[in-house]
């Protein structure tokens, strides 16, 4: 057997059993939740979004597409392209932020001038993040619900 074919045999195992043992990234928490204060019809939301790599291998982070909701209405949305990485076996902080439009809120306003009242909003955040291992993308669900004080 020629001795390239050997080689191209032998990375083809090792790709194919290193493969099997990769495993899913996760996503663990949002943290520093903050909705900032109001400008230009805008409040500014502000996170920190935790994810872990549980493999052997650096990953990157490579997109989030999130949308942000208000008393179930999308008020904004997510999108960071900004790659990232996220070394073996290790949790990696990701900053994110939002605009979130006043306006959008109005629609439901019974529910939230009772929240604006108590200076409070309950923020549910819900999309994917992509992660890279290995060259191979790997879709991480991303849900989380918690409610967040006003800096009006």
């Amino acid at each position: 057997m020629p001795k390239s074919l050997s080689l191209v045999l032998i990375f083809l195992f090792l790709f194919a059993f290193s493969c099997k043992s990769l495993k899913q990234p996760e996503f663990r928490n949002i943290e520093n939740l903050q909705l900032g204060s109001l400008k230009g019809g805008k409040l500014t939301l502000t996170a920190d979004a935790i994810f872990f790599n549980p493999n052997k291998v650096s990953a990157t982070l490579k997109s989030t597409d999130l949308d942000v909701f208000i008393k179930e209405m999308t008020v904004g949305k997510i999108l960071q392209s900004n790659e990232v990485e996220v070394p073996a076996n290790s949790e990696v902080r990701v900053p994110l932020s939002a605009d979130v439009t006043v306006g959008e809120l109005l629609g439901n306003l019974g529910g939230v001038l009772g929240a604006l009242l108590k200076q409070e909003l309950d923020v549910h955040i819900k999309g994917n993040a992509t992660i890279k291992a290995l060259g191979v993308p790997v879709t991480v669900p991303v849900d989380h619900i918690e409610t967040v004080q006003l800096n009006l």
